[in-house]
């Protein structure tokens, strides 16, 4: 019996000083927190708004940091939007009436919902213009 017990003093040695081979080790330490998901940027959307009782054709020119300058001639009303996920850029939005008629012409920017710029013309060739940095 004397035998056995000095043959298993060895292994209950080894296993009392064993902390990371088995997983016994009661010493936590210090525990790293998993590095958190970045959230994704926001996502802005961007409406282009022009409106008003002018019978003819207007000539409309909008301008965004993201999408450039375009320029169209159409009928009111007209509507144009994107979305980004910027926080900061240059918007611009003018309309012109081009078949010298009398009436109304509203521009109007909208981040999100909220208006941004507006302005409105009345008379004769009237012609609106707005622009500004919109910043979240």
């Amino acid at each position: 019996m004397l035998h056995r017990l000095l043959l298993a003093l060895p292994l209950l040695g080894l296993m009392a000083g064993c902390t990371t081979l088995c997983g016994c080790s009661e010493d936590k330490g210090d525990t790293v927190a998993p590095t958190p998901l970045p959230t994704p940027p926001a996502v802005h959307t961007i409406d282009f708004r022009v409106t008003g009782t002018d019978p003819g054709t207007v000539e409309i020119a909008l301008t965004s940091t993201q999408e450039g300058t375009s320029t169209i001639r159409t009928n009111l009303p007209w509507f144009s939007s994107f979305q980004t996920t910027r926080t900061s850029m240059f918007l611009s939005l003018s309309a012109q009436d081009r078949d010298f008629f009398s009436g109304t012409v509203t521009v109007q920017i909208y981040v999100d919902g909220v208006l941004f710029r507006e302005a409105s013309v009345t008379g004769f060739n009237p012609g609106a213009s707005i622009n500004g940095q919109w910043t979240d």
